[in-house]
């Protein structure tokens, strides 16, 4: 049997609740990964209150967002460990 490859584009194959949620996740990176408030997180990506807040806790469930005690919003530890491990693998 024969199998041939899927020629379809990548972009065929898009999950868009991933990508919204990857949106607000490099919306956390401000300027220098300073917390930043759901609000300016909205902003940055256009997406209601109740979509970002549901993308922030979901990334907080993974260890990908954290939460201070003034409210605000910025990279957790998981993500923090996932980046250095590549910049590691990558010599950078």
């Amino acid at each position: 049997m024969t199998t041939t490859m899927n020629k379809r584009d990548d972009e065929q194959y898009r999950v868009e609740s991933f990508t919204k949620v990857w949106q607000v996740f490099e919306a956390l990176e401000g300027t220098a990964f300073e917390p930043v408030k759901q609000s300016r997180i909205e902003t940055r990506t256009g997406y209601s209150r109740d979509f970002t807040m549901r993308a922030l806790r979901t990334l907080r469930l993974h260890g990908l967002a954290v939460q201070n005690e003034r409210g605000e919003w910025t990279i957790g530890r998981n993500a923090i460990r996932i980046a250095t491990a590549i910049a590691r693998h990558e010599g950078l």
